[in-house]
């Protein structure tokens, strides 16, 4: 009868046979260092005019030297080669990933996150089928997750390959930074003859559903995030066609700026944090053709259900659109004030 065994006792026996392959390689190491030090002391006993040691022992000192030195050789090999065989069972961004990634294709096709080795080959029972495996641990950086994910995409003749360039222009509306390192589609076979297509993507930056932040937010925090929002609204009244021109020069974007931006509260339970933030935005738009606020529409209603760096997952989100009546920068009537509150929800551990 053959024994199952699951993925994290292997990602552990592997563990413990790095760890004793690193024990036994230091312990070579040391003896390779002591046996070079004595076939230098013969050697250097003689050029002093020693004669203590014989023509034998210098035999025995290098022969022993050449028996460890290839003992430490095979012992060095066998600790890459484990370190290459690690199992990392972080997953956290190729489950991130494998939410763009279902996006994607539109759910028809199933979507897996396992741990493992690269999915060169998968063994699949049925086609179309997306497995998504995670190489090394995650790096987390104040809830922004990055590492390395690759794909394996099985299909038949019936299938179109894998969209990359729908995934790249997806993480760009999303604001999620990704690159393809490599790719080979339609180059291998599965375990049953099914088409393979293969991608290496490098993940920059990526938020899990509920991001992880040790750090307990701050103001500044809070206003990288408005000044993030408020570029993205200027985006979104830009001028298109016809750019103003200012000092003769053609501006062709608009300008978003931050007035005022603070945490309202932040509060704790065992393992969750919750904030509520407010912001204003001042926004000069560059077009006349449209409203502002239809125009920001879109960019306001996607805030809830975004991420920040540094508060998390927004939960919830209000937002109102005024004139801007204030002359510290100046009278206009196409300037508006933004103001927005948002609650944020973050894991601590």
């Amino acid at each position: 009868m053959t024994k199952t065994t699951t993925i994290e006792a292997q990602a552990k026996d592997l563990v413990n046979d790095l760890t004793e392959a690193e024990t036994l390689l230091a312990a070579r190491q040391t003896e390779l260092a002591h046996t070079t030090t004595e076939l230098a002391s013969i050697t250097r006993a003689w050029d002093a005019g020693d004669d203590t040691h014989t023509a034998d022992d210098l035999v025995r000192a290098q022969a022993e030297h050449t028996r460890i030195e290839s003992l430490t050789n095979a012992a060095t090999t066998k600790v890459e080669r484990l370190r290459d065989s690690q199992i990392n069972l972080d997953l956290d961004v190729a489950h991130a990933l494998s939410t763009l990634v279902r996006d994607v294709l539109k759910d028809r096709v199933p979507v897996e996150v396992r741990a493992g080795r690269t999915p060169q080959t998968v063994a699949a029972q049925n086609v179309p089928l997306a497995v998504l495996t995670q190489a090394k641990a995650s790096t987390n950086q104040a809830g922004m997750l990055s590492g390395e994910v690759e794909l394996a995409y099985l299909r038949d003749d019936m299938w179109t390959p894998f969209p990359i360039r729908e995934l790249e222009s997806l993480a760009e509306r999303q604001r999620v930074g990704i690159e393809v390192r490599s790719q080979r589609i339609g180059n291998g076979t599965g375990n049953h003859g099914e088409t393979l297509d293969w991608v290496k993507i490098g993940v920059g930056w990526i938020f899990a559903e509920r991001p992880t932040i040790v750090e307990d937010p701050t103001d500044e925090t809070v206003k990288e995030w408005a000044r993030d929002l408020a570029s993205s609204l200027a985006y979104t009244v830009r001028a298109v066609e016809e750019p103003v021109h200012y000092l003769g020069e053609a501006v062709d974007r608009s300008t978003g700026g931050v007035l005022a931006a603070s945490i309202v509260s932040t509060s704790l339970t065992k393992d969750e944090r919750t904030t509520k933030v407010v912001a204003e935005l001042l926004i000069s738009p560059r077009r006349s053709d449209y409203s502002p606020e239809r125009l920001m529409s879109d960019a306001l209603g996607g805030v809830a259900g975004s991420a920040a760096r540094g508060l998390g997952r927004c939960t919830g989100a209000k937002t109102k659109v005024g004139l801007y009546s204030g002359l510290a920068y100046g009278r206009s009537t196409d300037r508006r004030v933004v103001s927005v509150t948002a609650t944020f929800v973050s894991a601590t551990e």
